[in-house]
C-alpha cells in the first residue's frame, strides 16, 4: 500500500466526518472544476487550447471542459496518426514539462537534455518517447555546461551563469558536446513536427535560428524570451519571417503557431 493510500484509510477510520468533508471539497471545487497544468506557467494549457481549436473544439466551456479538451487533441492534427512533439531542454518527465499532458493525451516525440543522468526518469516514465541525452547548439562543438543546485537553471550561457549564481549554487561545469538540430531531426524525427518546445536558458535564439524550415516547420513553436518591448523583440522578428505569428506570451515564454497550417 502505497503512502497516500494509507494516509486516506487512516483519515476514513479515525476522522470520518473530516475525512467526508474533505473528499467533497476536492470532488467539488479541484477534481471537478481543477484544470493541472505540468508547464512552468501553463504554457501547456495554451497549447492545448492551440490546437483544440485547430481542430474545431476551441470555445466549449462546460464542467468537463478539460476531458473535451484531452479528446481534442488525441484527433488534433490533420490525419489520424497522433501528435508528435520535440522538447529541447525537456529538464523532467513532468516538473516544468510543456509536453507532458501531450504525452498524457497519446502523443509521443523526442525529449532532449544534456544534464547527465537526465533520460534516467523519462525513459521510466515516457517509454514512448525517444529520450536523448545529448546538447543541441547553433554547430557542431563542445561547449562548457554549467549545473545548478536546481537543475532548471543550467545553461551553457556564461553570462546567465553569472546571473543564475546568486541565486543558486553552481555546482559543477563540465565540458558536454553540442549538435546541430537539422541533424539531428533528421535522424530522429519520425513525423512532421506539431509542436517545437525550446527552453535552454539562453539559448533559443541561437538554435531557431539554424532551424531548416524549409524542412521541419512546426505548427507551434515555444521559446524563451523575457523582452519588455515584444514588437521589437529580435525572436518575434525572426519568428514573423519565418511565418509564424506570435498568438501568447507567459513571463517568459513565447507562443507561436504558423500563419499557414
Amino acid at each position: 500500500m502505497g503512502v497516500l493510500q494509507g494516509v486516506k484509510r487512516l483519515l476514513r477510520a479515525q476522522f470520518p466526518s473530516t475525512y467526508a468533508h474533505l473528499a467533497t471539497a476536492y470532488n467539488e471545487r479541484i477534481k471537478r472544476y481543477g484544470v493541472v497544468s505540468y508547464a512552468q506557467e501553463g504554457e501547456d494549457l495554451i497549447v492545448r487550447e492551440i490546437f483544440a481549436a485547430q481542430n474545431g473544439g476551441g470555445g466549449e466551456r462546460t464542467l468537463d471542459s478539460s476531458s473535451k479538451l484531452e479528446s481534442n487533441l488525441e484527433s488534433s492534427t490533420r490525419d489520424s496518426r497522433l501528435g508528435f512533439y520535440v522538447d529541447i531542454g525537456a529538464h523532467h518527465p513532468f516538473r516544468f514539462s510543456n509536453t507532458y499532458a501531450l504525452y498524457k493525451a497519446g502523443w509521443s516525440g523526442i525529449n532532449i537534455d544534456p544534464m547527465p543522468k537526465s533520460m534516467e526518469k523519462f525513459r521510466r516514465f515516457r517509454p514512448r518517447d525517444i529520450n536523448l541525452e545529448i546538447a543541441i547548439g547553433a554547430s557542431q562543438d563542445i561547449k562548457p555546461y554549467y549545473i545548478f543546485e536546481e537543475k532548471a537553471l543550467n545553461t551553457f550561457d556564461e553570462s546567465l551563469a553569472r546571473d543564475y549564481a546568486r541565486s543558486s549554487r553552481l555546482v559543477d561545469v563540465i565540458a558536454i558536446p553540442c549538435y546541430p538540430i537539422n541533424a539531428i531531426l533528421a535522424r530522429y524525427a519520425s513525423a512532421p513536427i506539431d509542436l517545437l518546445s525550446i527552453d535552454v536558458e539562453g539559448q533559443d535564439m541561437a538554435i531557431l535560428s539554424t532551424l531548416d524550415f524549409a524542412v521541419y516547420a512546426p505548427r507551434v513553436v515555444l521559446a524563451e524570451s523575457f523582452s519588455q518591448d515584444l514588437m521589437r523583440d529580435p525572436l518575434v522578428i525572426f519568428m514573423r519571417t519565418k511565418g509564424y505569428n506570435l498568438l501568447a506570451k507567459t513571463t517568459r515564454t513565447c507562443i507561436f503557431v504558423r500563419a499557414r497550417i
